[in-house]
């Protein structure tokens, strides 16, 4: 079960984690809407609304997130303790 005490224990300080998912999401997030702009034009906005879920992985200790991009390819990651 995810629990308030099991998030805030994947709370810890983790600068290479931050880097690397911070990396990989932004790299997303841009390559959605370039593909958006190549595809429909240039626009004022774009506005994207993912669906972001998170379940709880026991064996290695880390909750698992999953963000699903406009296409409906995944991105997952773990958020280390």
């Amino acid at each position: 079960m995810i629990t308030k005490e099991y998030l805030e224990s994947h709370m810890s300080d983790n600068l290479e984690h931050y880097s690397e998912v911070g990396k990989l999401l932004s790299d997303a997030i841009m390559i959605d809407a370039i593909s958006l702009v190549a595809s429909h034009g240039a626009t004022d906005k774009i506005v994207f609304s993912p669906k972001i879920e998170l379940s709880e992985n026991e064996i290695a200790g880390c909750v698992t997130v999953t963000y699903t991009r406009q296409d409906g390819t995944t991105l997952t990651y773990h958020r280390p303790t």
